[in-house]
């Protein structure tokens, strides 16, 4: 068998809940940043998360997809 159908058949279906597992839980973390983000704000320093945030709450909708 090729290298490929070994990757489609055999490997994908191991690795595939892992990954899936990985991306919710790293999901899950970036829910709660924002929380711990502000209450960690001081002035002249700002994390990414509070920057996006800000940038949605003032409509600027472009500025925050970018991030």
């Amino acid at each position: 068998a090729s290298s490929f159908i070994k990757w489609r058949k055999i490997l994908i279906p191991l690795i595939l809940p892992g990954v899936l597992s990985g991306a919710f839980l790293v999901f899950l973390t970036a829910l709660t940043e924002l929380t711990v983000s502000s209450l960690l704000w001081s002035s002249g320093s700002e994390t990414i998360g509070l920057v996006i945030f800000n940038f949605e709450q003032a409509g600027y909708t472009t500025h925050s997809t970018a991030f």
